[in-house]
């Protein structure tokens, strides 16, 4: 087996991040963009080096670069911009609209990434006449062919980490009731 980061995330995998709002998902996700770009282990897990995309319609650039630099000059570097992080451009990224995966995609095949973190699913999710909704089975099949193709433009040597957005309550829930809710009512 090879990881990506020793014990969580495998090679060639797809995986989620998932908490509620303001849970530090994009704080999490830099921490570990930063580990994996410049080889330095995350919360004392290995990681394999390498470059890393970062495509987020959330958090706005300036924000975005804080969290990056802060975390690279607590492992000696100047700023984020001395490792092999990418910040995708724009905020513009949406599934299934094909000009934009088609952009992303060649923005993959350019960097070849092991690690690419989008933050995140709800806004990514089109609007207007082509929307897709989140409750819906199609959506699921749009995300996972999107993520493959990405993992495809990568030569399956990556990890596509997606952030998800949960409901409050689910907060409070215990391991219990996590485990026997479905996914639908989670997110």
């Amino acid at each position: 087996m090879r990881w990506l980061i020793n014990d969580w995330y495998k090679i060639s995998e797809r995986i989620e991040t998932v908490a509620p709002e303001g849970s530090f998902k994009t704080i999490w996700g830099c921490w570990k963009a930063v580990c994996v770009a410049s080889g330095n282990d995350c919360l004392g897990h290995r990681v394999v080096q390498g470059d890393v995309i970062v495509v987020d319609n959330e958090t706005p650039l300036i924000s975005l670069e804080n969290h990056l630099n802060r975390f690279s000059q607590f492992f000696g570097y100047k700023d984020y911009k001395e490792l092999p992080i990418y910040i995708y451009p724009g905020q513009d990224f949406q599934f299934d609209r094909k000009a934009e995966l088609d952009k992303l995609k060649r923005f993959v095949s350019n960097v070849t990434p092991v690690y690419i973190h989008l933050d995140s699913l709800l806004s990514m999710l089109p609007t207007g006449r082509n929307s897709l909704s989140e409750n819906t089975n199609y959506l699921g099949g749009v995300i996972g062919k999107t993520l493959n193709e990405l993992l495809a433009c990568s030569f399956n040597e990556c990890v596509t980490d997606l952030v998800v957005h949960t409901k409050k309550a689910v907060v409070n829930y215990d391991l219990g009731l996590l485990q026997s809710s479905d996914i639908q009512s989670l997110v």
